[in-house]
Order: C-alpha cells, then sequence, then structure tokens
C-alpha cells in the first residue's frame, strides 16, 4: 500500500518530504491540503493532536513533521 502524504503544495517543509520521498523510493501520493487552515487540514491536526506539516501516513502509522519523515525513510 502506498503512504499518503498531507502537505501544502510550495512550502519548503513539504516539497523536502517529497524529496525524501522520491529519493527513497518510497511509494506514494501527495493531498494538497491548500491550506493550513482548510476543513481537512483542521481534521488532520485533531487526529494527529499537531498542527505540525507534512505528515506522512505509511501502513497505519502517522509521522509528523519533516524530522520524523526523514527519519522513516532513513534519511
Amino acid at each position: 500500500m502506498e503512504a499518503v502524504l498531507f502537505g501544502v503544495k510550495n512550502q519548503p517543509d513539504t516539497n523536502r518530504a517529497l524529496t525524501i520521498l522520491s529519493d527513497s523510493n518510497t511509494l506514494h501520493r501527495f493531498v494538497d491540503l491548500k491550506s493550513t487552515t482548510s476543513s481537512t487540514a483542521v481534521a488532520l491536526s485533531a487526529m494527529t493532536k499537531s498542527f505540525t506539516l507534512p505528515i506522512l501516513a505509511d501502513e497505519g502509522v502517522m509521522f509528523i513533521g519533516l524530522e520524523s519523515i526523514r527519519r522513516h525513510c532513513g534519511r
């Protein structure tokens, strides 16, 4: 199953996370939240209890923030 990256397009940390996922050959899709205040972003923050983006969902585990995503991908 593919990982899902939630973030805001053209935000520096989101762009870095997309690069990390591509460089590590991690099968993924990107969900653009459009803004940090969109209804999807608010729902995601309620589920994760965090307002930090980007968020990677992979095999039922949420990785919050760039450093967490980097560690998960071994970078």
